[in-house]
């Protein structure tokens, strides 16, 4: 589908008013085009993405703290166990999860005035999925724990409670999503996090350090945004249940879902070859660089947030400026952090983790370059899945996985920490190129768009009327 005339985006700058840009030539011009420049960041930075931005980024910091507090109540080997624990349950939760919170985001964001009816649909199949995937991997569990893991068959069980909390929990996040109530969903997923740290901690202070009293305390904790956003997300207990949208609903989200799932394995690749192709000090050295791939998301989320709940409603030229924004602001922006972060990287390392630690600052490096790739494939994924393009992601997440695994079996020699984050440079560059094409055929847009030149960042930074 051709949504544009490539022709209306020569440069970009036929598309952004001239009024914008100021006619002075000179010296004078480029400080009136670098206070225009601040003008508009600042406006952006106070917009709705941006408190996306820095609930992400909160969740994500909160994220490793609270790995630090577990770590060092458990050490290493308890540390692994509840690590175990967890694990299972979390996968299976995102297995099972079918796409109902996408779903039910594009179906509010598209006809808000069934909000109601569409939450108390996702209810009741978040509700019966998450109970075939608690029931199912109770009795699959004995068969994917090995021999020495036996011992954590009861406590894994008792943790498939997790399952039925983390989908429920998502329905009213994406209900929220959907009414484009960005700072509340922002204002939960912050409450949340931090209430979990300050949870770990108590449980550090009582002295309540079993991998048992952990493993209650991290399963509660993926409960409370059900508990903190319901308040908020209320419609549908005013509104009758329509048993015509549990069809439909169902299959969208199982259209959706396998975008959801390419994404989330293309993001755990990297710890899988870890274990894998590295020994168990490499394996230590990876965490470090694989927990700066993970915070440098906040900003391609948010903006990718924004746009898969916002681009449902917009006309198709809209939407392809929609695209094309999101996409510039999330490599711009997430360069800006990983030029800022690169030369304090190797002090940052040693501070936080220990001078033991300090060779991984070389892989943490090649990493943030990565990671300005993979801000770009955030958002475009973002884009894809809101116009149910769900093949997009998955053969993009397919082929630059395979392209990051040739890599890293290439450089096995063993593998080296390094070597692993070129392997995911690499890899997130193949799902860049891919998404891009992709983006070229559906939008009808030149590749030179996706170059993000000062012209286009100037013109991606202009918030429209409903930013």
């Amino acid at each position: 589908m051709r949504l544009c005339d490539p022709a209306d985006l020569h440069g970009i700058h036929e598309r952004v008013p001239q009024q914008a840009l100021p006619a002075q030539q000179g010296p004078g011009r480029y400080s009136s085009v670098g206070a225009l420049t601040m003008r508009r960041l600042g406006a952006l930075l106070r917009s709705d993405t941006a408190a996306l931005m820095l609930a992400n980024l909160a969740a994500a910091l909160l994220g490793i703290i609270t790995g630090v507090i577990a770590a060092r109540a458990l050490g290493p080997t308890a540390r692994g166990e509840l690590a175990v624990v967890i694990f299972w349950p979390a996968l299976i939760a995102t297995i099972v999860e079918f796409g109902v919170p996408d779903a039910l985001t594009l179906r509010v964001s598209r006809d808000p005035s069934n909000a109601g009816a569409y939450a108390s649909s996702a209810y009741i199949l978040a509700g019966g999925a998450a109970a075939v995937g608690a029931v199912g991997g109770g009795l699959l569990l004995p068969l994917v724990l090995r021999d020495d893991q036996a011992h954590l068959l009861p406590l894994t069980r008792a943790a498939m409670s997790y399952i039925p909390l983390s989908s429920l929990s998502g329905v009213p996040l994406g209900l929220l999503l959907g009414l484009q109530r960005f700072r509340l969903v922002a204002t939960v997923r912050v409450a949340t996090a931090l209430l979990y740290t300050v949870g770990l901690i108590a449980a550090v202070a009582l002295g309540r350090t079993s991998v048992q009293d952990l493993t209650l305390v991290t399963v509660a904790a993926r409960g409370l945004p059900l508990v903190l956003a319901l308040p908020f997300a209320r419609t549908p207990w005013r509104s009758p249940l329509h048993h015509s949208h549990i069809g439909p609903q169902a299959r969208m989200g199982a259209s959706l879902h396998g975008a959801r799932l390419a994404a989330v394995i293309g993001a755990s690749e990297d710890r899988l070859l870890a274990s894998v192709f590295m020994i168990a000090h490499s394996i230590g050295l990876w965490q470090v660089a694989s927990a700066i791939a993970v915070v440098m998301q906040f900003i391609s989320q948010a903006f990718g947030q924004k746009l898969y709940a916002s681009s449902a409603s917009s006309d198709a030229s809209a939407a392809a400026d929609s695209l094309l924004k999101a996409y510039l602001r999330s490599v711009v922006f997430t360069a800006i952090c990983a030029a800022a972060a690169w030369p304090a990287l190797p002090l940052l390392v040693s501070l936080l983790y220990g001078p033991e630690f300090s060779a991984a600052a070389s892989a943490g490096r090649i990493v943030l370059a990565g990671t300005v790739l993979a801000a770009g494939a955030v958002a475009l994924q973002a884009g894809a899945r809101a116009a149910l393009r769900t093949w997009v992601c998955v053969g993009s997440e397919l082929l630059g996985g395979l392209g990051m695994a040739a890599a890293a079996y290439v450089f096995n020699r063993p593998l080296e920490p390094s070597a692993l984050a070129l392997a995911y440079l690499l890899g997130r560059a193949a799902v860049l190129v891919i998404l891009v094409g992709a983006a070229r055929i559906h939008t009808g847009l030149p590749a030179r768009a996706f170059v993000p030149s000062p012209q286009r960042i100037m013109w991606a930074l202009r918030r429209g009327s409903g930013e």
